[in-house]
């Protein structure tokens, strides 16, 4: 038998009707799993497979990685690479850098200290990803200088990759238009 670990009965809730739907579909019938991890999806799968047996065409990812195949195309197109976590701080420690004293508002007593490039980072981040990176005062200059500095320099933060693969996906013309 297999056993799936979930952290909550809403979560496992979910996670049986997710169970359920596939058993219910087809083994040859091409699927695409989105779980928060390659290993959660395995799971999921490997559950709703345990009566019925193999099953061919099941593709598993992350959502994170879903979104990179979907915005490939246009990434490539644009010259753009996916930034991880390093080359982000990087960045916001030119940002800060660049923008400097009085310019950094509130954040200028810390303009020196070594965590505020990775918490900026972190910042922008959550901000960029909830499309509010723009009406926040002090982070609002920070934020546009920071996309600046992403697309002279060729990156794509997350927010920038699920943007690229929501236009993707709405439009049907991707690597995963077959699935």
């Amino acid at each position: 038998m297999v056993r799936l670990l979930v952290s909550s009965p809403s979560a496992a809730m979910r996670v049986d009707r997710a169970r359920r739907w596939l058993a219910a579909r087809r083994p040859d019938e091409p699927l695409l799993v989105v779980a928060a991890s390659v290993e959660a999806a395995s799971d999921l799968v490997r559950a709703s497979l345990a009566e019925s047996g193999a099953a061919f065409g099941w593709h598993r990812v992350t959502l994170g990685r879903l979104a990179a195949i979907l915005a490939e195309d246009t990434m490539a197109e644009q010259g753009l690479a996916v930034a991880g976590s390093l080359p982000i701080e990087a960045l916001c420690a030119r940002v800060v850098h660049e923008i400097g004293g009085s310019g950094l508002g509130r954040f200028a007593d810390i303009a020196d200290r070594p965590g505020l490039p990775r918490a900026l980072g972190r910042a922008l981040a959550e901000l960029r990803l909830a499309g509010a990176d723009e009406r926040l005062g002090d982070l609002a200059q920070l934020s546009r200088v920071f996309g600046e500095q992403l697309h002279q320099a060729g990156l794509a933060d997350r927010a920038v990759v699920l943007r690229l693969a929501a236009e993707a996906a709405r439009g049907r013309s991707h690597a995963l238009s077959g699935v």
